[in-house]
């Protein structure tokens, strides 16, 4: 078993604040090595049992660059398949992370029936989307005729808001302090811990956040020896995740517009996050039909890249093919 490696943050502190911080990593980044000379199905096959956390996201983003590489045309419903996935998958860490673990910050039992009904939700939602089949395949798979969706987006949507409670989306943060003074479950108690202590404004950066990035835009950089272990913006840190994605939310702005990049916007946006997912899976879902996912490669070698969004920022692979093997890094 191979250790998985950890992220260290050593703070410099002068007069009781922070003046410095330095940030070392552990965390393996060699992962494209095992796909190293494997032919492209076998190589896809592998990608999402490489990584315990965003498997899918990683696997979308494997198929895309592969596709992309070898000029495979990919369908709309294929892609729209691709794309709830992603977003089930995202949906489930952030409710976990929200239930869980703020729970373990706020010092409270966690919410655990919100966050089984939720990945009830999104297992039955992946079960219908793909009746199980193997779709970590070049082209995309074949669709079933499928049966209406409605029950289960009313189910995910209830427990979205049981978790994420319409009350705690709000960018007015006195609300929120009277909101979480009389409210129960993790969220509350978190809220309240941070207005508590005066720390709404606690963490306040000022780094650029990450906007949306194409393929392209990771190609043109995964060609370097650094980027995929050090990924960086402009040559500079930057931040991604909740926050970046839900930077123009109306609650989360005005929070922002008085706390800067800071706790409690980050904490809103969160919950903003999580509703913005479900209603993203609500409208891939109606939309996905029929398709006979046929596709073929159209060269034996190339090189392409492919993006895959998650709940704590972009998956991105870059990949190429000769006539017998892969190679891939992110």
């Amino acid at each position: 078993m191979t250790s998985e490696g950890a992220l260290t943050l050593t703070l410099e502190l002068e007069a009781g604040c922070v003046a410095d911080v330095h940030v070392s990593s552990t965390r393996r980044t060699d992962y494209s090595a095992a796909l190293a000379g494997r032919a492209v199905d076998e190589a896809l096959h592998l990608v999402p049992s490489l990584f315990s956390i965003c498997a899918t996201a990683h696997a979308v983003a494997a198929l895309r660059a592969c596709e992309r590489a070898l000029g495979v045309e990919v369908d709309a419903e294929q892609r729209r398949l691709r794309e709830l996935l992603c977003q089930l998958e995202a949906l489930d860490n952030h409710a976990f992370q929200v239930s869980v673990g703020w729970a373990k910050q706020a010092g409270v039992a966690p919410d655990v029936e919100p966050l089984r009904r939720l990945r009830h939700a999104t297992e039955t939602l992946r079960v219908w989307a793909h009746a199980g089949a193997r779709w970590v395949r070049l082209g995309g798979i074949g669709f079933t005729p499928r049966g209406s969706v409605d029950a289960l987006l009313a189910e995910l949507s209830d427990a979205v808001d049981a978790v994420a409670p319409p009350a705690a989306r709000q960018g007015d943060a006195r609300a929120l302090e009277a909101w979480s003074a009389q409210a129960a479950g993790p969220v509350a108690a978190l809220f309240r811990q941070v207005f508590s202590l005066g720390a709404a404004g606690f963490g306040k950066s000022t780094l650029p956040l990450v906007p949306a990035l194409d393929a392209a835009w990771f190609e043109a950089r995964l060609t370097g020896p650094d980027f995929g272990a050090r990924p960086t913006l402009d040559a500079g840190a930057a931040e991604s995740g909740a926050l970046a994605r839900a930077a123009h939310h109306p609650a989360v702005a005005a929070l922002v517009g008085a706390h800067g990049h800071a706790v409690l916007p980050r904490l809103v946006a969160a919950l903003v996050d999580l509703r913005a997912l479900a209603d993203a899976v609500a409208s891939v879902a109606s939309a996905l039909a029929r398709s006979p996912g046929h596709a073929h490669a159209e060269r034996d070698s190339g090189s392409g890249a492919g993006v895959a969004d998650t709940s704590r920022g972009a998956r991105r692979c870059w990949c190429w093919r000769s006539t017998r093997a892969c190679r891939a890094a992110w």
